[in-house]
């Protein structure tokens, strides 16, 4: 008997293409409110109670969204962030408070207005130096 390899194949191709879903510029942005309910609320919402660590959400509204951001990305919420889409996780930062943040100015103000390279001359030069240890005893 013999089998249709390449209508197979599309068969497949179109089975798959109708069960996912994928992210598209029309689909409706992630609802925070409804999503901070599902995955977080259980925790969060006992805080005023005592009954756990976890801050408030009134508390989280006094935190920037990037802070939100990075404690669902990196920090101590990152097990639960890897969980829901960025989409989902910047939705429910936006929920939780109104003040985006500084999105780098603050690291950008800290940085030198000119940078100049470094020479092999400038790094025996004493004056160059900015830091401690400059050598096994500290001087």
């Amino acid at each position: 008997m013999k089998t249709n390899g390449p209508f197979l194949a599309w068969v497949f191709l179109l089975i798959t293409s109708m069960f996912s879903a994928p992210e598209t510029a029309g689909q409706a942005a992630p609802n925070g409110q409804a999503l901070f309910q599902g995955h977080c609320a259980v925790c969060h919402n006992d805080a005023a109670t005592g009954a756990n660590r976890a801050p408030s959400p009134a508390v989280l509204a006094g935190k920037t969204q990037e802070e939100i951001l990075r404690a669902l990305e990196s920090g101590a919420m990152v097990i639960y962030g890897n969980r829901i889409t960025e989409a989902e996780r910047k939705a429910i930062a936006a929920f939780l408070s109104s003040n985006p943040g500084n999105s780098g100015t603050e690291a950008a103000a800290n940085l030198c207005s000119a940078r100049r390279p470094l020479t092999e001359s400038g790094v025996n030069d004493r004056e160059n130096w900015n830091g401690w240890g400059v050598d096994i005893v500290n001087s």
